[in-house]
């Protein structure tokens, strides 16, 4: 049997908790986008370049995605997305294949002391999942993703999220539940 005065209890303390978090987060995305620390420097290709030489970058860097630049100036993005829509399936060799043809040109970029908030709805809005960031002359000064952001959220907030009690007001699932 479930005690009343201990699920107002733990209701309270989740909801001062969440609240806490909140104020946390608020804060936090204020902050500029170099707090995240981005990957510095992203990994680049210019634009002459073949997709066996981008994709062999991806693969050595463990990165989803690969700048393109033009005389050191960002000119596009190729991310693994692209690969799969535009790339996987041709059957002309990938040493053939030049990135320019297949990047998506003149992405959205920011600047690293933008606020983490512009990231976030440049990702929310664009539905992108990786974000060159440039310099004032429009070079490529690094690149961020949506992992590495869950993973510095993950780092910020661990405790707070790992020590919420658990919701008593929701019932027991019954069945399975996730992938």
């Amino acid at each position: 049997m479930y005690n009343y005065n201990n699920f107002e209890v733990e209701k309270t303390i989740a909801d001062e908790t969440a609240l806490q978090s909140r104020l946390t987060i608020d804060q936090m995305i204020r902050e500029p986008i170099r707090f995240l620390k981005p990957r510095q420097p992203p990994v680049c290709v210019e634009r002459g370049e073949n997709m066996k030489t981008a994709l062999g970058k991806m693969d050595a860097e463990r990165v989803g995605h690969v700048l393109i630049t033009d005389l050191g100036r960002l000119a596009g993005i190729i991310t693994e997305r692209d690969i799969v829509r535009r790339v996987v399936g041709r059957s002309e060799p990938l040493e053939e294949m030049i990135v320019e043809k297949f990047m998506t040109p003149d992405p959205e970029c920011l600047n690293i002391n933008d606020p983490i908030s512009f990231a976030l709805n440049l990702m929310a809005v664009g539905e992108f999942r990786h974000i060159p960031l440039v310099d004032e002359l429009h070079r490529p000064v690094g690149s961020l993703s949506v992992r590495r952001f869950l993973r510095w959220l993950g780092e910020s907030l661990g405790p707070s999220i790992i020590n919420l009690p658990p919701n008593a007001s929701k019932p027991f699932p019954t069945g399975r539940e996730g992938a």
